[in-house]
């Protein structure tokens, strides 16, 4: 049995299309057997009414049906097709301008509108996100946002942006359509002059959604490299709260040079520090590099030298008067092979000028210390009186006398093993 509605074939008992669900309209004989049945059940010989013979009458009942057939055989299109038709038809048109739509908002003209407005629009963090930056812990996000409060564009009143598909010294990239650059023209408050600002982008490998191309921030401008810096020798440096120890490139005799291989363009602060010494803030430009070529020693180590130079002085002085060798006060100096040799020549020199025959007794009442934070010398200023015998020319006779001090020495330290040692002997002799 067909459908009547859609021409779909169901079995004979079925109610409703199985194709379509319309009601079928059941036939209980074909044409062609209700015709030959009506002919068959009439007495032999017997003409039909109308006429016609038997044979002309199941000749007429054939051609009807075969009309009927070939009317039935030409089916109309049925409805569910053309919805369906319809509908893929649809999904195609929306699926194109879905993929315009997705293209336009990830291409490489957008990508640099949105790093621009978000940089306008202070939302540091989003245009943070939008950047592909080298491997470095001074170009993190807290420290872009950092940089961009401090290198603000201004207030900008409008602007417009640009695409070429070249990138300076990208040719390569940019014949493959892997980088362009993006020129924002924008104006500032309160200004007519038109500024530029340049951004460089480049196809990222990964897709977005999976199938849609994502372009990410390069732009040189954003970082600066090889920044160059120079401080003391063994000093600690921190930059903008990073140490950047492991960036130390060379030591000379005096100075440590360090090369930054990227940081954010602008301005940062640093922080030089070494033990015994005064920290030292200061803030300087990532395009100008930074020189530091001294530091000052704090007041805490200052302090701790001029007690030292006043408790070494009175040792020598009074090892040298009693005669003692030099290994009694060895460790009070430098271990430095050459130096020593030459401390221990002036102790002996000392030692003998405090120890002849003439000399009676040295007495310090008062001694005083200055220094400056530029060096690890100590100035001694002494007061006191020398006692000692005079002989007078032409005589054996000896008189007592003595002579009033008042002196200044100098001494020199410099620290070892974590100690701080003489350098000179700084105790000079007495004439009379």
């Amino acid at each position: 049995m067909f459908c009547q509605e859609c021409g779909a074939k169901n079995s004979d008992d079925s109610i409703f299309c199985q194709e379509c669900g319309t009601r079928l309209d059941k036939v209980d004989m074909p044409v062609n057997q209700q015709v030959n049945a009506e002919f068959n059940n009439q007495p032999a010989g017997e003409q039909p009414q109308n006429g016609f013979s038997n044979q002309q009458m199941n000749q007429q009942a054939w051609n009807n049906f075969n009309g009927q057939q070939s009317a039935q055989a030409v089916k109309p299109i049925p409805k569910l097709w053309i919805a369906i038709a319809g509908e893929i038809v649809a999904i195609l048109v929306m699926a194109i301008v879905f993929k315009g739509v997705v293209e336009e908002r990830f291409s490489a003209d957008k990508t640099a509108e949105q790093y621009f407005a978000s940089l306008v629009n202070g939302d540091y963090e989003k245009a943070y996100d939008m950047l592909e930056l080298p491997d470095s812990e001074l170009l993190t996000e807290k420290l872009f946002v950092k940089s961009m409060k401090q290198n603000t564009l201004g207030e900008v009143t409008d602007y417009k942006v640009s695409v070429t598909s070249e990138t300076d010294g990208e040719s390569d990239k940019s014949s493959k359509g892997l980088s362009k650059s993006c020129y924002v023209s924008y104006r500032i408050k309160g200004s007519d002059e038109e500024n530029v600002f340049v951004v460089t982008l480049t196809k990222d490998s990964k897709k977005k959604f999976l199938f849609f191309n994502q372009w990410l921030v390069t732009s040189s401008s954003v970082w600066d490299k090889d920044t160059y810096l120079s401080v003391p020798k063994g000093t600690k440096v921190k930059i903008d709260g990073v140490d950047v120890s492991k960036n130390l490139k060379e030591s000379t005799e005096y100075l440590d040079e360090y090369d930054i291989p990227y940081i954010f363009a602008g301005v940062h602060e640093i922080e030089v520090s070494a033990e015994d010494m005064e920290t030292v803030k200061e803030t300087f430009d990532s395009g100008s590099g930074y020189v530091l070529s001294g530091m000052n020693y704090s007041e805490e180590a200052i302090k701790e030298l001029q007690t030292l130079a006043k408790d070494n002085m009175k040792k020598i002085y009074a090892a040298a008067a009693s005669g003692a060798g030099f290994d009694s006060i060895k460790d009070l100096f430098t271990s430095d092979a050459e130096k020593l040799t030459e401390i221990q020549n002036d102790y002996v020199s000392l030692k003998e000028n405090l120890t002849g025959e003439n000399f009676i007794s040295l007495d310090i009442d008062k001694v005083t210390a200055s220094s400056w934070n530029t060096s690890t010398d100590v100035e001694l200023g002494i007061q006191g009186a020398l006692n000692y015998y005079y002989h007078y020319f032409f005589s054996d006779k000896k008189t007592k006398e003595k002579s009033e001090l008042d002196r200044t020495l100098y001494m020199s330290f410099v620290k070892e093993d974590g100690k701080w040692v003489q350098n000179n002997i700084g105790c000079s002799e007495f004439y009379y």
